[in-house]
């Protein structure tokens, strides 16, 4: 965490007061440019790779990749440190790594997709799409199950607010050999809470991917590279790499050792199957990938002319939907959350100089984003640890 506030510090402080024509990005996949063309300070964006050197040589991690682009211009994409600890290999800037909670934001997106299509409304019930919700109860705090006061709703899934809660931790969850398998049980277990009423992390995004999938008509791995990747141009991105791209996965540091075949996080026969998907977890991708997604957001749902959802649909991602419901401590002073993100409110109470109105989302391996709209910023993050 505290390397991400680092991050952050460095690339707004990065942003100078005076502004240069910007001139034509070279040629190549990734638009870049210098950081003076773009009112920036490359002397400043430097730090950034002093400081996770150093994190480096303490054996925090194996190494980083990070990226800042201002305007949709990338002026820093860095390697750091190594892919594998047990190796002298080079992390390269198109290492990919499991993004795990990154892949909520892109579960929103895809739901809101078919809200524009009018596939979904926001606030009827969801029991429409899969009647099972409607047979729901909800235990209150003396452990009695009480009838739904509501149904669910799409806004529900989107803020965390279903009352969804699996009980189940990531290798529990995986062992199920799909996603359907899996929400065959999760429908069967009362709601943690009266829908709306509080704000608890995680398992309402397995519901949203699959409620995604039931909606499409296709499987929530073909949705996702249909409408998003491909028009975007996230080649790198999936729920399972293949063997030939093995050689690019960050190996994961979990608790001080290096875990190649991610044992810690997925059971060996999940492995093996590869065809458990969700909308909470499991993606992969790069730096740049995951770039072209957020500038797609900062852009207002376009970018280089591909539309992936309207303006006013970005702009409600990040507003807040949950007006003055507790968060816990660790999603961050000053923020309010939207639809898949968290919103800053209060930039005096955050812990670096985030312009107000930046939102983003992290995953529980280190990987992290955001989006500045007032300084016109992106960043992304990467680390396996």
């Amino acid at each position: 965490m505290r390397l991400k506030r680092v991050l952050l510090a460095c690339a707004v402080c990065a942003v100078v007061s005076f502004v240069l024509a910007a001139g034509p990005a070279p040629a190549g996949d990734l638009p870049r440019a210098r950081p003076e063309s773009l009112g920036m300070s490359g002397g400043r964006l430097a730090r950034v790779g002093e400081v996770l050197a150093g994190s480096v040589a303490r054996g925090e991690a194996p190494g980083y990749v990070t990226l800042v682009a201002r305007r949709g211009k990338i002026v820093h994409l860095e390697g750091h440190g190594r892919r594998d600890p047990g190796t002298d290999e080079p992390m390269k800037v198109d290492a990919l790594f499991g993004l795990a909670s990154m892949t909520k934001p892109v579960t929103a997106v895809a739901a809101q997709i078919l809200y524009e299509e009018g596939r979904l409304a926001m606030h009827e019930p969801l029991s429409l799409h899969v009647p099972a919700l409607a047979r729901l109860k909800v235990v209150d705090d003396a452990g009695a199950t009480q009838p739904l006061e509501r149904e669910i709703t799409l806004h529900d899934l989107l803020t965390h607010t279903s009352g969804f809660d699996d009980g189940l931790g990531r290798l529990e969850r995986y062992a199920h050999p799909t996603l359907a398998d899996h929400m065959a049980e999760f429908v069967e277990r009362p709601l943690a809470f009266q829908p709306g009423k509080r704000w608890r992390y995680g398992d309402s995004f397995d519901f949203l991917g699959y409620l995604v999938q039931v909606v499409s008509g296709q499987p929530l791995d073909a949705f996702l590279r249909e409408r998003i990747f491909e028009p975007l141009g996230m080649v790198d991105t999936a729920y399972w790499p293949g063997p030939e791209d093995e050689s690019r996965v960050a190996v994961l540091l979990q608790d001080g050792a290096p875990d190649r075949q991610r044992a810690s996080r997925l059971p060996p026969g999940a492995a093996a199957r590869r065809s458990y998907v969700s909308g909470t977890t499991g993606l992969f991708s790069t730096a740049g990938d995951y770039w072209r997604f957020a500038q797609m957001l900062l852009n207002g749902g376009v970018r280089d002319g591909e539309r992936v959802l309207g303006s006013r649909t970005v702009g409600w991602i990040h507003t807040n939907h949950i007006g003055d419901l507790a968060l816990p401590e660790w999603a961050g002073p000053g923020f309010r959350f939207g639809f898949g993100v968290a919103f800053l409110v209060d930039p005096a109470r955050h812990t670096a100089p985030a312009g107000p109105g930046s939102y983003g989302w992290g995953g529980a391996l280190g990987t992290d984003f955001w989006v500045d709209p007032e300084n016109e910023l992106v960043a992304v993050f990467m680390v396996q640890a």
